[in-house]
């Protein structure tokens, strides 16, 4: 196949999705939540989110998945809303809220 012509294209910074099917879509979902949690640091790259949320796990999972939540969802209502992929790293700052409320009930 074509370099061209593939559906998900990595990028330096994520994947490019070039398809139409719902699997592409649920990895295109993925890689935006990654790198909206990588944006908390200021990275803007999945790769980076993925260790970033690997090393909030490894601290503690309650966090982890507090971040986890906070960036799915705030992913979720950005693509319910209809907000382009390229301005959906929205999911940058609701990680933080959600970490510090779970920090603040614990």
């Amino acid at each position: 196949m074509d370099v061209d012509h593939q559906p998900l294209r990595p990028t330096r910074t994520g994947l490019v999705n070039m398809g139409n099917s719902s699997f592409q879509y649920g990895i295109c979902f993925i890689d935006t939540v990654l790198r909206g949690i990588g944006q908390v640091m200021l990275q803007n790259n999945s790769l980076t989110g993925l260790i970033f949320l690997i090393g909030i796990f490894y601290n503690s999972i309650l966090f982890g998945l507090a971040t986890l939540i906070g960036a799915c969802v705030s992913t979720a209502t950005a693509v319910f809303l209809g907000i382009d992929r390229q301005y959906q790293p929205i999911a940058e700052n609701p990680p933080i809220p959600c970490a510090r409320i779970t920090g603040y009930f614990v």
